[in-house]
């Protein structure tokens, strides 16, 4: 009597490991795309965001009392309140934006890896990035930051959604059993 295993078809890869999909390989890059969004709205808040929120206040100053009013005559002293306190909220946004964009680098080599773990351990860091980008994207904020965000948004949730397609779960699966 024949065993059941005998009619197992042998590996299509002749002893190497299969290759990883396409969908993690796009995962992980798209997880490095949001990373530099995130590290790069940091590098723009400090190296000019004081600069490009001055404009944006004279804008939202001039939308908000329509078009009768410019900064000066508010005071210097309201706007430069106004300014600092865009400034401090500005740069702790893009601050964690910077750290999920780490993060992000962190997870993403591990997702490149075939790890499951890295999967699931990326998704909170992931709604906190969405959280802050959708937030920015809502708020009054300088267009490269708005590029910015709008990029990180994108590439994070076609990420998420890359790393659970069916290639992406059938390679994860294969590392764990020890196919490689």
């Amino acid at each position: 009597m024949a065993s059941s295993h005998a009619y197992t078809a042998a590996p299509q890869h002749g002893g190497r490991p299969p290759a990883r999909p396409a969908t993690l390989r796009a995962a992980a890059a798209l997880f490095a795309l949001a990373a530099l969004a995130g590290i790069g709205s940091l590098v723009v808040a400090l190296t000019g965001g004081r600069e490009l929120l001055r404009g944006l206040i004279d804008e939202v100053i001039k939308r908000e009392l329509g078009g009768s009013a410019d900064a000066a005559s508010l005071g210097e002293t309201l706007i430069a309140a106004a300014l600092d306190d865009a400034y401090s909220t500005l740069t702790a946004r893009t601050s964690i934006m910077a750290f999920v964009g780490v993060t992000f680098l962190f997870f993403g080599a591990f997702v490149w890896a075939r790890r499951n773990w890295a999967r699931i351990a990326v998704i909170p860091f992931a709604l906190i990035g969405l959280g802050i980008w959708l937030l920015d994207l809502t708020d009054d904020v300088p267009t490269i930051l708005r590029f910015l965000d709008g990029v990180g948004v994108a590439a994070t949730v076609a990420a998420l959604v890359l790393m659970w397609l069916g290639p992406s779960n059938r390679a994860v699966r294969a590392r764990k059993e020890g196919r490689n």
